[in-house]
This record gives C-alpha cells, structure tokens and sequence, in this order.
C-alpha cells in the first residue's frame, strides 16, 4: 500500500481503506428483500453488477427513490423476474391460456390504477444479445418506452411480448411505443 512516488495514490489508499475497514460487513443491507449482505456490494465494481440480482438492487433502488424523493406513489417497479415471465408466457401463448397470477395482477394494476411500471431487461433472455436495457410502460399515457445503450432497435420478440400482454389487459389496445433518451 505503500508507493512514495505517488502521494496522492497513497493518500487515496489509506482513506479507503479507513471507509473499508468500518463498514458492518456481516449486517445485511435493509432496503433489500433478500437481506444480502453488505459484503455482496463489492460485485458492483466488477463484472459481477450483470448479474439480476445486482440489477434488482439497483431497481429496488430506483423504486425507493421514485416513491421517495419524486413523490410517484402510481411508479411500480419490478425485478428481472418480470420480463422472464412475460417472454415464457408469451411463447406459451398458443399451447395454453393466460393464466399466471402474478403477470395478471401487474397488469391489470398497471392499466386500471393507470400506474407506470419500470423494469430492467435481460436481452439475452428475448433475443440472444446478453446486455440491459430500461423498459418504462406508462398506463395512464399509453405508451412504453425502450432504450439501448448500444442504440440497437427495439427487438420484436420484445415488443410482441409486451403487445400482446397489454392487449391482455384492455379491451382496446391503442399501444404506442416511444423512444427512452439515454445515454451511453
């Protein structure tokens, strides 16, 4: 830890390590609905942040701070789980009728209460191209709005699915699809 020829380096060294060595390593973090521990968070500096259980840190994050902070009673989030359900309920569509209960209850929630669900979705799991892009579905507006980091199109396997759970949910379906600015 020690590097004369760098004081600054040194400095920030010794700093983090101060921040490091106080930090409640075995007490989970509270917002959490799995209680990790905080020893986990280390995966966000790394490779490891890909993973959904990171991304849905984030999103309980981004729900919290949604409800929070801007006041959005009518925001629901909902972890990676969500856009895993709807891809397999939608290539199920044929072979059996709409039944889950937990997809249903989202939408009918998200149409009736004209609420805006926000998700993260795991390309890799609609159209083999593993990266994550931010899914918005205003129900009070009727619109969805998708963006790519990587500017990629909206895959169609994507928009089908949603298309066609929305069209689940009310009896005309006047859906649009806009654009979400982000950046790279």
């Amino acid at each position: 830890m020690h590097q004369p020829k760098y004081p600054e380096r040194e400095r920030a060294a010794r700093q983090t390590w101060e921040y490091i060595k106080d930090m409640p390593w075995d007490q989970s973090i509270g917002i959490l609905q799995d209680d990790m521990p905080v020893h986990h968070l280390y995966q966000m500096v790394g490779d490891g942040w890909w993973s959904s259980s990171l991304v849905n840190i984030q999103l309980s994050l981004l729900a919290e701070r949604a409800r929070d902070r801007l006041g959005l009673s009518n925001v629901r989030v909902e972890l990676c789980e969500f856009t895993n359900v709807l891809v397999s309920q939608y290539k199920a569509r044929d072979r059996q009728s709409y039944q889950h209960p937990w997809l249903r209850g989202v939408g009918d929630t998200i149409i009736n209460e004209r609420g805006t669900l926000v998700t993260g979705v795991n390309l890799g799991k609609v159209n083999d191209n593993p990266h994550w892009v931010p899914l918005v579905i205003n129900g009070e507006t009727g619109q969805t709005h998708y963006g790519d980091s990587l500017c990629e199109d909206l895959p169609p396997t994507l928009q089908h699915c949603v298309d066609w759970w929305l069209a689940q949910h009310t009896p005309s379906p006047s859906h649009l699809w806009a654009e979400l600015p982000i950046t790279v």
